[in-house]
């Protein structure tokens, strides 16, 4: 078994296992492993779920469908909840707006997560949000 599979997946050679990254990263994990035999599907994506719907009312993907995995959990979108939620209570999002220097439209999913860090409940609130989305779609 490659290495990579070790060490993204801890899985071993005789046991089934389905490992998620996301699809812009650099070694990407679009692959099953079954029974320790990589499995890439017929275009080389059989584990890419970004484009699974999981709410149908939900915001519009790039690739044209409604509520995608990818639409509601990926950085952008972790960003766009964490702008609605301060847009809402911007008392709440002083820690966010400091991140993000002050600049709402400047604001990053890698924001939310240091003030997530450093203890901020909005972006508990937003994290949280996101974590509810992705058992969702790991359920569905």
């Amino acid at each position: 078994m490659p290495p990579r599979w070790r060490k993204v997946c801890g899985a071993q050679a005789a046991v089934t296992a389905m490992c998620f990254s996301p699809s812009s990263a650099p070694e990407s994990v679009q692959e099953f492993l079954i029974d320790g035999n990589i499995y890439y599907g017929r275009t080389g994506a059989a584990g890419e779920g970004g484009h699974m719907t999981i709410d149908y009312k939900g915001p519009r993907c790039g690739c044209g469908k409604l509520g995608c995995v990818e639409a509601l959990v990926a950085g952008p979108a972790i960003a766009k909840r964490a702008r609605a939620k301060i847009e809402a209570q911007p008392s709440a999002g002083t820690a966010l707006l400091q991140l993000a220097g002050g600049n709402l439209d400047l604001l990053t999913s890698e924001n939310v997560g240091k003030a997530y860090a450093n203890g901020d409940p909005l972006a508990r609130e937003v994290l949280l949000d996101t974590v509810e989305l992705l058992a969702i779609c790991l359920a569905t």
